[in-house]
């Protein structure tokens, strides 16, 4: 194996660790300073690439200066270069890791969420149109979140773009009760009412539901309780299949429309993530 392959073979497993970590830069920076005292320091110098030297004396050397100066996956990462005899690499995987490092910057890690998997071609629109909104390379990685109904949560860095039919059902209940609160006509209305039209009217909801395939029964039973939960009364569902929806599902319930589908969503995007991209801007 030449010292290239192994010096970038370690590089990419402390990249990968770094990801995990979400600390890139960090390590960046932290290894050049450790690279710059492995030579500037006589005794460090000395305790890292001298062979005589027991692994356990080395590592007592190491950790007795870098502890407090240092990231602890870093500092076990020298341990393990110790313990493999790899102490000379360690400048060239300094390097090949700012190189690795960089090559990362180019790209945007996105986390989907979605109610059902997403088909690879919706994938793939998906992952061009949040490359072309934001002028970087993306790395998609999808999630199957079945309890948000219908819709998409996406999130870019620490930021959460949230457009889940379970969100919309919670806003939808927030104006209802300020209905209930404010409009007096309606209250009215509501108080004197028969009392069987009152208990239908509280108790039960029609959901038109629309996909692009027929539901299931389950799949219909799973939406009604969930619908019932989140609106706190009882929901049952209308199935109509919609195949012009591409995916999803679209929620219709009163005069309010919960449009979770795939076409909806390729549609939304742009103006959701340009939001998210402004407020990064402003911070």
């Amino acid at each position: 194996m030449s010292n290239k392959t192994i010096s970038k073979r370690y590089a990419q497993a402390l990249l990968e660790i770094a990801q995990e970590e979400n600390k890139i830069s960090e390590f960046s920076k932290q290894l050049e300073i450790i690279k710059d005292n492995l030579v500037q320091i006589p005794i460090l110098q000395y305790a890292w690439y001298e062979n005589k030297l027991t692994k356990e004396d080395k590592k007592r050397v190491i950790e007795a200066y870098f502890t407090e100066k240092t990231y602890a996956t870093l500092l076990s990462f020298l341990y393990i270069l110790i313990d493999k005899k790899r102490e000379i690499y360690f400048e060239k995987i300094v390097l090949e890791f700012k190189d690795l490092a960089d090559f990362e910057k180019e790209f945007l890690e996105v986390n989907v969420g979605t109610a059902v998997k997403l088909s690879d071609s919706e994938v793939q629109k998906l992952t061009n149109r949040i490359s072309d909104i934001t002028g970087k390379k993306v790395r998609l990685k999808t999630e199957v979140i079945p309890d948000i109904i219908g819709g998409i949560i996406l999130k870019i860095d620490d930021k959460i773009i949230d457009s889940s039919v379970v969100k919309r059902l919670a806003m939808i209940g927030k104006e209802l009760e300020g209905k209930i609160s404010y409009e007096d006509d309606y209250l009215k209305k509501f108080l004197f009412s028969p009392k069987e039209i009152i208990q239908k009217q509280t108790l039960e909801a029609v959901a038109e539901v629309f996909s692009s395939i027929k539901l299931s029964d389950n799949k219909i039973k799973n939406l009604e309780d969930k619908l019932s939960e989140k609106m706190g009364r009882k929901v049952t569902v209308h199935n109509q299949v919609d195949s012009s929806l591409l995916g999803g599902i679209t929620v219709k319930i009163g005069d309010k429309v919960i449009d979770g589908s795939v076409r909806k969503r390729l549609v939304l995007l742009e103006k959701e993530i340009g939001k998210a991209i402004e407020s990064w801007g402003e911070q």
